[in-house]
């Protein structure tokens, strides 16, 4: 048997020539003479059945190191290979290897050896060169993914797409710039230009800094409800929207809104003792004082001292003549401040006077 280059061995059938012209198959009826001479049964001859196939009388051979060409004088052997693709006879007259046309690392010349299979983009069975890089890599043209032609350039993705992940280690996504880190800008918001597609979930809007913090860099604009009624109102803790006039200016309740406005009216009858005028405020709550109203109906002319906590210091001192009404009114961001938060307020006249009306006005805070 001689391998020619076939993927599987292929019988070889042995011709020989007495005159060096004429070729003459070997068989059991024409055996090759063991001293020359004609074939055709000549004298001498080997008759052992040699051929296509070997059986139990087949003779073996063997070629020692130092053998000459099997080609010599007048006489020729010629090897008949056959191909076990589609049985016809490949003929060459004398031993061939199957070699690529030029050496490696020499410049590529034509016919190439076919490797496998045929081109798409050409008649059916054409011949195409393959690439090579100078470094020995095979250059591929990638036609389909998942038996789809490929999807290149932009555009959404499909079943002619490969899926990719990009590593947490990398620096960059391949064909972009370096991926911002810290407070580097990733992209920019823009104007809706008529998408319908909904934002789910919550998006929260922050400002540049936090409360407490120096203010930096651009605020944020805020805005105001207009109303020309009053809106109606929420429960304690709900968030509301701010109300403004038509033009802008903002709604305000000065001090606090009406519920945190309050007031108190205490009757002192012929006395000159500390009084409470105002109940102290809960824990953590100052009451402070914008308005206040002595109103005098007994016949002693009297000076009334206020205190912000009892035995505390005096704030003011107020006269208030026999039959007659004094006191102040201020705006609620004018109200004159607690000293300390949870006391009580108290009202003390110099002299006894029959009656004294005192209606005080005050704030709550915090």
């Amino acid at each position: 048997m001689v391998d020619a280059g076939f993927e599987t061995q292929s019988p070889v059938s042995l011709w020989w020539s007495a005159d060096g012209i004429t070729m003459i198959p070997v068989s059991t009826a024409n055996p090759l003479p063991t001293t020359g001479g004609g074939g055709g049964g000549g004298g001498g001859a080997i008759t052992a059945p040699i051929g296509q196939t070997t059986d139990a009388a087949s003779v073996a051979v063997t070629l020692s190191t130092d053998q000459t060409d099997v080609v010599s004088g007048t006489e020729a052997v010629k090897i008949v290979i056959i191909n076990p693709a589609d049985g016809t006879y490949l003929t060459y007259t004398t031993p061939t290897n199957v070699v690529g046309p030029t050496a490696v690392g020499t410049a590529a010349a034509n016919p190439p050896i076919l490797v496998a299979g045929t081109a798409d983009a050409t008649a059916t069975g054409t011949v195409q060169v393959l690439k090579v890089s100078s470094g020995g890599v095979v250059s591929a043209n990638t036609a389909q993914v998942n038996g789809v032609t490929t999807l290149t350039g932009t555009g959404a993705t499909g079943t002619g797409s490969q899926r990719v992940t990009v590593a947490v280690d990398s620096a960059t996504v391949a064909g972009s710039a370096s991926l911002p880190a810290g407070t580097n800008v990733i992209g920019h918001v823009i104007a809706d230009s008529g998408s319908t597609t909904a934002v789910t979930g919550t998006v929260t809007v922050a400002g540049v800094v936090a409360s407490g913090t120096a203010v930096s860099g651009n605020p944020l604009l805020s805005g105001a409800r207009a109303a020309t009624t009053i809106p109606t109102a929420v429960s304690d803790g709900a968030a509301v929207a701010l109300m403004a006039s038509k033009d802008g200016k903002l709604v305000t309740a000065d001090g606090g809104g009406r519920e945190l406005r309050k007031n108190q009216n205490t009757i002192i009858t012929a006395s000159t003792s500390e009084t409470t005028i105002v109940t102290a405020g809960a824990s953590g709550v100052f009451n402070d004082l914008y308005g206040l109203i002595l109103a005098n109906t007994g016949s002693t002319t009297t000076k009334v001292d206020i205190r912000d906590a009892t035995g505390g210091s005096i704030i003011m001192t107020i006269e208030v003549p026999t039959l007659d009404t004094r006191g102040f009114m201020l705006s609620g961001g004018s109200a004159t401040p607690q000293t300390i938060a949870a006391n009580n307020w108290t009202a003390q006249c110099g002299s006894s006077t029959s009656s004294l009306q005192v209606t005080a006005f005050y704030i709550q805070a915090k």
